[in-house]
């Protein structure tokens, strides 16, 4: 063998040595990373590349982050606006007396008027982020779900006059002091500008309750029914004016209009300019009427006949006087108007192991369908809140807030099957929730603004009252979640997702549902005894690095 042979023996030899230890450095790489394609390249706009069966080349480890957008419903309950299935007699407007020809009708039932109110199942928009990292059939991902909020307001009743209840406003903002008559020496308050001043009362611009409400005759159109204690809502009326001893007349007006409005002056402000007061009656003549028909008012006086004439005149002393209880009549509740208001608001997070199960060994000649497995914790939270205000009637303003916060935490399993096409794919996702829920609820309610206890057309024992109640419950809430979803890949890292989400909650708390309708105080009731339905469509990117 000549040296010019041996030469080429050597560079053959150190040729394929270099090239061994060459292959053994690149598997090397490749095993630290899991398999070829992860370089973690930044063509997120290069082409589908495709294999043999004219599939998407899948890469075998690296990032990915998904966004969508959601428009979902909430589903709500059928909500009554006063105590379920409570029915009550209509008010009897002219009674039966000992001297009454012919026979009145008898009262009818008067049932809640508002029998379904919102929460309804409107569409809300939220957004949906995962993002979490896979190597060799393996990975995690987090998941955050913010929204949707849904709302829904409606208005109950005719057409009210509002009449102004407020203090008028200065330009200047200037704040109004006046005397504390009555009130201790050192009594004061705060301005907005933090001074004080002994024994005067700060008052601000537009203080003052809602608006006053009143109907065309003063009679409510939107019937709510409470229980309460027996004889609370027995009151004195004035609908008619008074005739001779006290005969009865047509109805002039119920007991929500308001027939009279006068301004006064209660003190001056700071430029000399008074302060301005709206006030009212609900009465016709300022007399209660007559309902029993023994001539003798409401309240009366007992004179004595001390010169004995035989005659009870102006003259004779008055030895005592009295209330007439036959003549308290009973009031239903009917609201001029009424609003009804329900947000629900869902927030989450999750945490997610997963495994790819290995169909490789199946006797197929194409592999379009893959498995996954998953499991981890999840955080799930549905903020319920349902509000309703309603004015006129008897009671005057009156308005119920509650609020029941669902806080769910527990394991999480999901199983997943997805089909390739080219370039579209399918799948469908499922994934249960073993829940804890951590109930938080509250209420605040407002009764009978313009309640005068014993007052004319206003309930005897009535007054204004303001409540407020806490709870903390614990329930167990499985939550159930299915996800169907298309895909179509569009370049080798970016696919665009449209699907249909469809998620189940048992177990758990609708603030609408925990009103008791009870006066003078209301209540919270039983919490964990409703479930919630969510569902509706996504569409959003995937991009994968």
């Amino acid at each position: 063998m000549t040296l010019r042979t041996y030469h080429k023996w050597i560079a053959a030899v150190a040729l394929a040595t270099v090239a061994g230890f060459g292959v053994t450095a690149q598997a090397q790489v490749e095993d630290a990373f899991c398999g070829p394609g992860c370089d973690f390249d930044a063509q997120w706009f290069a082409p589908v590349d495709f294999d043999y069966n004219c599939l998407p080349i899948q890469k075998d480890c690296g990032y990915f982050f998904n966004y969508s957008k959601l428009a979902w419903t909430i589903s709500g309950e059928r909500t009554t606006i006063g105590q379920r299935g409570l029915t009550v007699p209509s008010e009897v407007i002219f009674p039966l007396t000992a001297f009454s020809e012919g026979t009145p009708p008898d009262p009818y039932q008067v049932q809640n008027g508002i029998q379904e109110a919102p929460p309804d199942a409107t569409i809300g928009w939220g957004d949906r982020y995962e993002m979490g990292y896979f190597s060799c059939g393996k990975g995690w991902m987090v998941g955050v779900l913010d929204g949707p909020r849904n709302s829904s307001t409606a208005y109950y009743g005719f057409d009210s006059l509002q009449i102004g209840n407020a203090w008028p406003a200065y330009t200047d903002l200037a704040l109004l002091a006046t005397d504390l008559q009555g009130f201790p020496p050192g009594t004061g308050a705060t301005g907005v500008d933090g001074s004080g001043v002994e024994g005067t009362r700060t008052i601000f611009n537009n203080i003052g309750s809602s608006w006053l409400s009143t109907s065309r005759n003063g009679f409510g159109s939107v019937a709510v029914n409470f229980d309460a204690p027996a004889g609370y809502f027995l009151g004195f009326r004035d609908y008619h004016v008074n005739g001779e001893a006290n005969a009865p007349g047509p109805t002039v007006a119920g007991p929500g209009r308001v027939v009279e409005t006068r301004t006064i002056v209660i003190g001056d402000g700071v430029d000399g300019t008074g302060i301005t007061e709206v006030t009212w009656t609900a009465d016709v003549d300022a007399l209660a009427d007559d309902l029993d028909g023994d001539t003798v008012g409401a309240f009366f006086v007992v004179r004595v006949d001390d010169d004995g004439d035989g005659v009870i005149d102006d003259d004779d002393p008055i030895v005592a006087n009295g209330v007439d209880f036959d003549d308290l009549h009973l009031f239903n509740v009917f609201f001029d108007n009424m609003i009804v208001r329900s947000i629900t608001d869902v927030r989450g997070v999750e945490l997610m192991g997963t495994l790819e199960l290995d169909n490789t060994h199946l006797p197929v000649k194409e592999q379009r369908n893959h498995f996954a497995l998953g499991y981890g914790v999840r955080f799930f939270k549905m903020k319920d809140q349902f509000f309703w205000d309603g004015h006129g009637s008897v009671l005057g303003r009156t308005y119920v807030d509650t609020e029941a916060d669902n806080q769910i935490v527990g394991p999480q399993l999901r199983a997943m099957w997805t089909r390739q096409n080219r370039k579209f794919s399918t799948s469908v996702d499922g994934r249960f929730m073993f829940g804890y829920n951590v109930t938080d609820r509250s209420m605040t309610a407002a009764m009978g603004e313009d309640l005068i206890p014993g007052g004319l057309n206003s309930l005897i024992m009535g007054r204004p009252t303001f409540s407020r109640y806490g709870a903390q419950d614990n329930e167990f809430s499985p939550l159930v979640e299915l996800r169907a979803e298309g895909r179509y890949q569009a370049t080798r890292a970016l696919a665009l997702k449209v699907g249909y989400t469809a998620m189940y909650v048992d177990n758990v708390t609708r603030a609408s549902e925990q009103i008791v309708y009870r006066l003078p105080d209301f209540g919270l009731g039983a919490a964990g005894n409703q479930d919630v339905f969510v569902n509706g469509v996504d569409f959003g990117i995937e991009l994968v690095h």
